[in-house]
């Protein structure tokens, strides 16, 4: 096994073995964290840390010529002496295999937690698509990490309160709805604002939860007992202050509603005695609490300072972390905790994210009857009927007599170009709507053809798609996807029509999802606002969006091969449906496997018969 060129090598601690290129720091604790930088520096700043957790093995890749990341990542989940794993990474290689290694990890119950640097890249060539404009700086990473149950930070900060937290007792039932406690109003707003913005949520104490911390603390019947709790605003100031806490937690650790209680408590290493032996007492209640405890207890320093020895003895043999800086440490207990709900969501699903779709026939045959290198919107919305997403119907109109015809048929009609040449139509004059009648639809058609023509006189025109106006929607939705170079195939959605950049209100998930991921995806955008109704509007049909987007989703991993991009923007959602309306994609070159049939479109003119359009 070769490791790098320009790398510092690895070290095992449990063996141990040193095959390092510089000075490893004395008295290195020997843990469960397994480290696997490309950074040699990475390495060495992590060794120097002076945090409790321990490693077992530290890998500098460097280069990674022979040897990959993945290739460590494999290894290291399944080595006994491992149970968390960092990496430092600019990128990876293999994101199949990356895959597979993090969820063996979870069938192991490790955490894998990546640094990734580089998030602010642009995206990789596929500008053809609002998805492809909307999936630059690292969006395509935090929804793949995300799906995955990977903890993603961003800087050393972040990852050493992740580390802290992940190598303490119970750090796998961490949950996001948070009981808070602290002897100060102050600190507890600061916290429970910073809570909010990571994510967390506060618990709602029960009755009987509040009634306990009353009794137990010696509080009057008619003080307030809420969530955050200011044992220093209680009453009964006769009771030691370390008992205050353990009352107050002990009650929050049993309430249904709390996943994870955390005190908010400073122990600088700066203190002196007499602080010190001030909070010694705190510390040594709330450690004899959370010792025996079923549920996480969370010790918080406000401060990203070093924590005196004194005050860190009775919670590390007790098993509990004690976190720094307000951010840092909320950030580690929200992403743990969403971690942790996506492991439970995959075990309980039983399907892995980004795993094959089994409906790839519908897509080869569509391909196999393409009529040209690049697909048309008609041959598109028979892609999409193929599999079950409803579009609202269309013509193919070759001329204006033809175009009048069916405005006659359906009354108020869209009308818009045809073309591989043109992805946004509307920029280009080549979309007229609302289209009352025949002969409107007569001057409409050569209207699109002479407005193209002179915005886009090297176009190909395959002729004018005319289409029944739908009735009023409430909401248009943009849906894309795209394969990424490493991980595969992804799906974006958010709120569409011509605003989609500008508004940027979208969400990016591996493919294939499921219909419940769809709605979970909705709920962390705008979008999921607007389908649940606003100012006392009804709802949406969410749930039939939902599953249109899932077999969408299907799409896109079915079509892997052969894809560069493909988006429908929008689609437009009412109280009981949900249409797509326009389509677009990109294909690879190559990806063909048939003859064309039909005649090869002509340029745009303004002449009202598209020449060789083949309706």
């Amino acid at each position: 096994m070769l490791i790098g060129p320009n790398c510092l090598g690895l070290i095992n601690l449990h063996e141990p073995v040193a095959l390092y290129g510089a000075e490893v720091p004395y008295g290195l604790p020997v843990g469960g964290v397994a480290l696997i930088a490309q950074s040699g520096s990475a390495t060495i700043s992590m060794m120097n840390t002076g945090r409790s957790f321990g490693f077992s093995t530290i890998v500098s890749t460097g280069n990674e010529a022979v040897v990959s990341s993945e290739d460590i990542l494999e290894k290291l989940v399944e080595d006994p002496a491992t149970t968390a794993i960092a990496l430092f990474t600019e990128g990876l290689r293999d994101g199949e295999r990356f895959r597979r290694a993090v969820l063996r990890a979870h069938e192991l119950n490790k955490l894998v937690v990546v640094l990734k640097v580089g998030m602010t890249e642009g995206s990789r060539k596929i500008v053809q698509s609002h998805t492809g404009a909307l999936a630059g700086h690292g969006r395509v990473t935090e929804a793949v990490f995300r799906d995955l149950g990977v903890v993603l930070v961003r800087d050393y900060d972040e990852l050493c309160e992740v580390l802290t937290l992940a190598t303490s007792a119970r750090s796998t039932t961490i949950g996001s709805s948070i009981g808070l406690v602290a002897f100060s109003g102050g600190e507890l707003s600061l916290v429970a604002d910073r809570a909010s913005d990571v994510g967390l949520s506060l618990a709602q104490l029960s009755q009987p939860t509040q009634e306990q911390i009353r009794t137990s603390i010696g509080m009057s019947p008619h003080d307030s007992v809420d969530n955050p709790f200011d044992v220093g605003a209680a009453s009964a100031l006769s009771l030691p202050l370390g008992k205050r806490f353990a009352s107050a937690v002990s009650a929050m650790l049993q309430d249904d509603d709390v996943d994870t209680v955390v005190v908010a408590q400073d122990a600088q290493h700066a203190f002196n005695a007499g602080q010190v032996a001030f909070y010694q007492e705190i510390f040594e209640n709330l450690s004899a609490e959370g010792a025996t405890a079923t549920k996480p207890l969370v010790l918080l320093s406000n401060l990203n300072a070093d924590i005196h020895p004194s005050l860190a003895a009775a919670p590390a043999s007790a098993g509990i972390p004690i976190l720094r800086g307000t951010r840092p440490a909320l950030t580690a207990i929200a992403a743990i905790a969403a971690r942790n709900a996506t492991v439970g969501r995959l075990a309980s699903a039983g399907v892995a994210p980004g795993g094959p779709s089994a409906t790839g026939a519908a897509f080869d045959r569509w391909v196999a009857g393409l009529r040209g290198a690049e697909p048309a919107e008609d041959e598109l919305r028979e892609l999409l009927r193929a599999y079950d997403i409803d579009v609202v119907p269309e013509e193919l109109c070759c001329d204006k007599v033809s175009a009048a015809a069916a405005a006659a048929r359906w009354g108020r009609v869209a009308m818009k170009v045809v073309s591989p040449d043109i992805a946004h139509k509307s920029d280009v004059g080549g979309v007229v709507l609302d289209v009352a009648n025949p002969a409107d639809a007569e001057r409409a058609y050569e209207s699109i053809l002479t407005r193209v023509g002179e915005a886009a006189p090297e176009a190909r025109i395959n002729g004018v798609l005319v289409s029944p106006m739908i009735g009023e929607s409430a909401a248009e939705v943009v849906v894309g996807g795209f394969v990424d170079e490493v991980h595969g195939p992804v799906v974006m959605l958010g709120v569409g029509g011509i605003l989609v950049e500008l508004l940027d209100d979208v969400a990016f998930a591996m493919a294939p999802v499921t219909a419940e991921h769809v709605q979970d995806l909705l709920r962390t955008i705008k979008l999921g606002t607007l389908l649940g109704g606003v100012r006392g509007r009804a709802p949406l049909a969410g749930t039939e969006l939902a599953g249109a987007i899932a077999r969408f989703s299907r799409l896109i991993s079915d079509a892997a091969d052969s894809l560069v991009s493909i988006e429908i923007n929008p689609i437009l959602v009412g109280h009981d449906s949900a249409v797509a309306v326009d389509a677009a994609a990109v294909l690879k070159t190559g990806c063909r496997r048939a003859v064309s049939r039909g005649v090869e479109p002509v340029r745009a003119s303004s002449t009202s018969l598209v020449e060789g359009c083949d309706a």
